[in-house]
């Protein structure tokens, strides 16, 4: 069970090629259909083009303002993540 923390979101992201197969990493993950998701069918919309996301999986800490506080972690157990976390709450 994640902790909770009124100051963070966590927002799922997927690029399957149909909202069938994300549905299944839904239920593989054990990601409860009340967290924030997203589901753009395949490479080409207009989230990947904006971040030029051109490979997954990747976990990112964004802003609340939607500033890209740390983008190439492919794991989120990275140190980088919590490091990104700790110096967006010193502003």
């Amino acid at each position: 069970m994640k902790e909770k923390n009124p100051e963070i979101d966590f927002v799922y992201f997927s690029l399957d090629r149909s909202h069938e197969q994300w549905k299944k990493g839904l239920e593989k993950y054990n990601i409860s259909a009340n967290e924030n998701y997203w589901f753009d069918e395949g490479w080409k919309n207009n989230f990947n083009n904006y971040i030029d996301l051109n490979w997954v999986p990747r976990f990112m800490v964004i802003d609340q303002k939607g500033g890209i506080a740390n983008y190439y972690s492919i794991n989120p157990n990275d140190p980088e993540i919590q490091k990104a976390i700790d110096l967006l709450k010193l502003k």
